[in-house]
């Protein structure tokens, strides 16, 4: 039997959650905030998500929420990561505790499962050395953490991730000149105790204007859910904060660290709907 509903609450955001992502014209939920026709006998509270699979509705929902494990240097904490569901794994190549030779990085790359892919990181590196890189260890995905220009990026001949650590006017402008995959919103290296202690939200909801976003910047288990549902970015990143020591990883702390974002991601595309 198929019954009225109507969209009774859902969260507060800087635009409502269908805004960059909208229904397919003609769909139950179509019309904005309107009554729509669905199967159902109860008071239920659904995931946007999910409505496709549970009500049969025709409808794109927003794509989960995307997780990168940044400063992997050993195969078996690249597949740790990949089981407890990221998305990306980073090789650090630029100057870090964390950096990874060609070598190291191919042997990660060809460990990852299907559908897991593998970033490398490099900061004001020359343009030969990152190419040399990036074909040696078999990468698909570069993350440019330094100056490196729209023209540099061009030049990789792979999918970019830019680094932005600097959130002013200015740097949006700079930011809007990047045809990237994603921007990568991060603290300054270097900030020291007193530094900049997380990615101004603000300015990220402005660069989620341009292009997809990931949140970075000391992101752990225990704060990452509150950034997720202040920015609702396409990903998150953390690095330092889900290790043992400097470049191995504490599997538990990536794993709450994969599950406190998802679960802050359904949070924040949920729709109650009532019956009637």
């Amino acid at each position: 039997m198929h019954h009225r509903i109507e969209v009774v609450s859902y969260p507060v955001f800087p635009y409502p959650p269908f805004e960059r992502n909208p229904p397919i014209q003609g769909s139950p939920l179509s019309s904005r905030w309107g009554t729509s026709s669905l199967c159902g006998d109860s008071d239920v509270a659904i995931s946007v998500a999910a409505l496709d699979l549970d009500l049969g509705l025709p409808y794109n929902p927003p794509s989960m929420l995307k997780v990168k494990i940044c400063g992997i240097t050993r195969p078996a904490d690249a597949l740790a990561a990949a089981e407890a569901g990221a998305d990306f794994v980073g090789l650090i190549f630029a100057k870090s505790p964390r950096q990874v030779t060609a070598r190291i990085a191919r042997d990660v790359v060809k460990a990852l499962p299907k559908g897991v892919e593998a970033v490398g990181v490099f900061m004001n590196q020359p343009l030969d050395a990152v190419r040399a890189a990036i074909k040696e260890s078999g990468l698909r995905f570069a993350q440019l953490h330094g100056d490196e220009d729209p023209d540099f990026c061009r030049a990789t001949g792979v999918a970019v991730i830019k680094t932005f650590d600097a959130f002013n006017e200015p740097s949006l402008e700079r930011l809007k000149a990047y045809d990237a995959f994603a921007f990568l919103l991060d603290i300054p290296k270097g900030a020291g105790p007193k530094g900049r202690a997380r990615v101004d939200h603000e300015w990220a909801l402005l660069a989620k204007r341009h292009g997809k976003v990931i949140l970075a910047g000391k992101l752990d288990p225990e704060n990452v859910g509150a950034a997720v549902r202040k920015v609702r970015p396409w990903g998150v990143d953390t690095c330092r904060c889900t290790e043992k020591t400097p470049g191995v990883k504490d599997p538990a702390k990536v794993r709450d660290f994969i599950q406190a974002a998802r679960l802050a991601h359904k949070e924040t595309t949920r729709i109650k709907v009532r019956t009637r």
